[in-house]
């Protein structure tokens, strides 16, 4: 009979570790420890424990897996999915400059993990691919100077320029990737930021209220997506060009990763503001 461990390993990917750590946390061993108490444990370690987002993440993950075991009778606590079923909240916008970029670049790193995560994030500064994509890409995805790959979240096929640095990245993570949880991959790349020297202070909306701090605490994975739009955005790149490098369906949805936009105005229109 398949253990709620092994379950977990087999299906949750990524996330995995993840899940097991909070599973451990809240006293969860066994299918049958999935009691009311214990889902609603584990739900309160979740949210004190991780960002809005990142639980809402790992406890979806967890409800996918355990559905796969519901004609087993197996789970004691019949209302697992609506207890779990977080709030979440939208990703901070936080971009990377172009200088930014080439410092963290130049970062050194210490171990295994920080490689990884550091080529991964720097991939998807240079081709707005999401993680998920990225880790699934290799040299085969470039013809000619032009990275193509078909998004699984979205099923929409994008095709970007792909430098020669970026398509040695992907050789390298072919051989030497793996899998890093969401919240591992965030620390790291924050930890990275930081050595970086990216200490520029900022402001942001997080968790309902404004927050100041050094830019590298609020970079996540999805800063990654975000640079590219942001800074593509700042150099006059179309919406529209926009929108097809990040694979999404419409204008509307690339509009929300730009951070900011530059407005270039010409003397007669920049009177108007003097």
């Amino acid at each position: 009979m398949t253990t709620l461990y092994k379950a977990i390993e087999r299906h949750g990917g990524a996330q995995s570790p993840s899940i097991l750590k909070h599973l451990r946390e809240a006293k969860i061993n066994g299918f049958s420890d999935l009691t009311r108490g214990r889902v609603m444990d584990l739900r309160d370690e979740l949210k004190k424990s991780l960002a809005p987002s990142s639980a809402k993440t790992i406890a979806a993950s967890l409800v996918a897996i355990l559905r796969r075991y519901e004609d087993d009778g197996l789970i004691p606590c019949k209302d697992y999915a609506s207890i779990l079923r977080l709030k979440g909240e939208p990703p901070v916008k936080t971009y990377l400059t172009l200088e930014e970029l080439e410092r963290l670049e130049r970062v050194e790193t210490t171990c295994a993990n920080e490689r990884v995560v550091l080529n991964e994030f720097l991939v998807g500064t240079k081709t707005g691919a999401r993680l998920s994509d990225i880790r699934e890409m290799t040299e085969a995805n470039v013809v000619r100077g032009t990275l193509t790959y078909t998004s699984k979240k979205t099923g929409i096929t994008a095709s970007v320029p792909c430098s020669a640095r970026t398509r040695e990245r992907l050789r390298w993570l072919a051989e030497n990737g793996k899998d890093v949880d969401t919240s591992t991959f965030n620390r790291t790349i924050q930890r990275l930021c930081k050595r970086a020297g990216i200490d520029e202070e900022v402001k942001v909306h997080k968790g309902g209220k404004d927050v100041v701090g050094p830019k590298w605490r609020f970079i996540s994975s999805h800063s990654a997506r975000i640079s590219v739009a942001t800074n593509l955005a700042d150099n006059g790149t179309p919406i529209s060009d926009i929108r097809d490098i990040l694979g999404h369906s419409g204008t509307a949805m690339t509009s929300r990763y730009i951070c900011r936009r530059e407005v270039k105005l010409n003397d007669k229109s920049l009177a108007l503001f003097q």
